[in-house]
């Protein structure tokens, strides 16, 4: 238990010290400065901390005499010889020239004949936090895992020896297993599969309750003070996770109080053209840069001359990168087809579209009849039909290309920038005049919420169907705006502090 406590405090400290150390890095190499930052400065920042390594690792063990080698040491004959003659080793040079795996296996040993002593411990763990600290997140092939295993080896040999020195005949190496895996539960505050893999690692099942005694209380005292590093590494990354846990100020929210209002929010019609497309997502403000998914809609009139949108569906950017590589435009002339499904009754007005012709017949006054005819399409002209109550007779093209179902799901999941920064995408200057139709390859049904709804609702939809986007529609089903995972993680204030134990948090769900 005493050492799954220190397990969680070294863990925390190092998380911390992770955090502070990474911006800071940033800042000197200037690697959060897209204009600043060049291939060099990774470089530089690379060849910087590999200096330091070197130089510590091999200045250090002068600092320390040899000593003769104990005839019973299990280790292996050139561990530690530095520049020690043949049969004698440096301790410190034990620890820092045999690799990590061969220190690991070092610190398992389960003989104590002295080939380690304290002060080379207590430095070797220092060196090893900063150095791991400092040189995570940098272009180097270092990690996390293994590190940590070797931090805890450290100290939990160091607290064997401590105890065999008081109480004899005591296995060193087995305190060193276990502060291996209260260190592991200290930075990632991993619990099951931590288990399972220790008592792997031993092969023995009598090791299993101090193992899962050592990685719960590890964990607890970690969590009293810093989220795990990997929820840290995700914060770092400005990655909008959303945690379990909710202030209370959140429940004062409602859905129009946090989305983007629906003027500011980027959208499509039903048939675009692909000027239209490279016009509002690359020409086009920060909402066009920084969503991922647009509203497909059908503009109308209503009857009180407001100029509204109706959502018809969603579609992504990668859809439309995957439209656009493939060359998926319209040919052909308009065919006429009824839809009697894009206007809602509730809201009867005058469809505002330049391929269209509408015909409406009141549902109060039966015989008068209001037809609208918007101007056609030069490439198609449009044919009026008889009107029925609130139908819209909207025009249907033919794609230029025929895919297989195999090849709309590529399509529609296209390998596309995860940011969606910019269109790598080649059109001349005829295909800018190309027409797509969004309706094959759009979400016909996505999932809406009113202004109304609670901000909690909303933040248990987006856990639960892992969702990146939603739209906020009105009684109507006009758009009213789009609420995204970086408004909810923006307005419920999280932080890093959101995933520890703290009493006025609230569930999610």
């Amino acid at each position: 238990m005493a050492i799954g406590a220190i397990g969680g405090l070294i863990g925390a400290a190092f998380c911390n010290f992770a955090l502070m150390v990474q911006p800071l890095r940033s800042r000197i190499f200037k690697l959060n400065s897209p204009t600043e930052r060049r291939k060099y400065t990774r470089i530089l920042e690379a060849v910087v901390l590999l200096l330091i390594t070197v130089a510590i690792q091999f200045w250090l063990p002068s600092l320390w005499s040899c000593h003769d080698r104990p005839a019973n040491s299990t280790l292996q004959a050139h561990a530690g010889q530095y520049d020690c003659g043949d049969g004698r080793y440096n301790k410190m040079a034990l620890l820092l020239f045999d690799g990590q795996e061969g220190t690991i296996k070092s610190l398992f040993s389960t003989d104590d004949l002295g080939e380690f002593s304290y002060d080379s411990l207590a430095i070797f763990l220092v060196i090893v936090f900063f150095l791991t600290g400092t040189t995570f997140g940098a272009a180097l092939p270092s990690g996390l895992f293994v590190p940590n295993i070797v931090m805890g080896c450290t100290y939990g040999r160091f607290i064997g020896m401590l105890v065999n020195d008081y109480v004899h005949d005591v296995n060193p190496g087995n305190y060193a297993l276990i502060g291996a895996a209260a260190q592991l539960a200290g930075f990632s505050r991993m619990t099951i599969s931590l288990t399972v893999i220790v008592v792997e690692l031993t092969n023995e099942m009598t090791y299993l309750l101090p193992i899962m005694l050592t990685i719960t209380m590890s964990q607890w005292v970690g969590n009293l003070f810093t989220v795990s590093m990997y929820d840290i590494v995700i914060y770092m990354r400005k990655i909008p996770y959303l945690p379990p846990l909710l202030p209370p100020q959140v429940d004062k929210l409602v859905a129009e109080d946090i989305m983007t209002p629906g003027e500011n929010v980027v959208t499509f019609g039903t048939v675009v053209q692909v000027k239209e497309i490279i016009r509002k997502l690359v020409l086009g403000g920060s909402s066009a840069k920084s969503h991922n998914g647009y509203p497909v809609v059908q503009r109308y009139v209503s009857w009180a001359g407001e100029h509204k949108q109706l959502v018809v569906g969603t579609i992504t950017r990668g859809q439309i990168v995957g439209l656009l590589q493939q060359r998926a435009w319209l040919k052909g002339t308009f065919i006429p087809k009824r839809n009697n499904e894009i206007i809602s009754p509730r809201s009867l007005g005058r469809v505002d579209h330049a391929q269209v012709s509408v015909r409406f017949r009141r549902t109060g006054d039966p015989n008068r009849e209001l037809e609208v005819d918007s101007p056609a399409s030069p490439r198609s002209p449009s044919t009026p039909t008889d009107g029925l109550n609130t139908v819209v007779d909207l025009s249907v093209f033919e794609c230029s290309k025929e895919f297989s179902h195999q090849e709309l799901e590529e399509l529609t999941a296209p390998d596309a920038k995860a940011d969606g920064s910019a269109l790598s995408v080649d059109l001349s200057e005829d295909e800018l005049d190309e027409f797509l139709d969004l309706t094959m390859f759009m979400d016909a049904s996505p999932i809406t919420v009113y202004r109304r709804t609670p901000f909690r609702r909303l933040y248990r939809i987006f856990l639960q169907m892992g969702m990146r986007h939603m739209c906020v529609v009105a009684e109507d089903s006009s758009l009213l705006g789009l609420v995204t995972r970086k408004d909810l993680w923006k307005h419920a204030q999280i932080c890093l502090t959101d995933s520890c134990l703290r009493l006025n948090m609230r569930s999610g769900f």
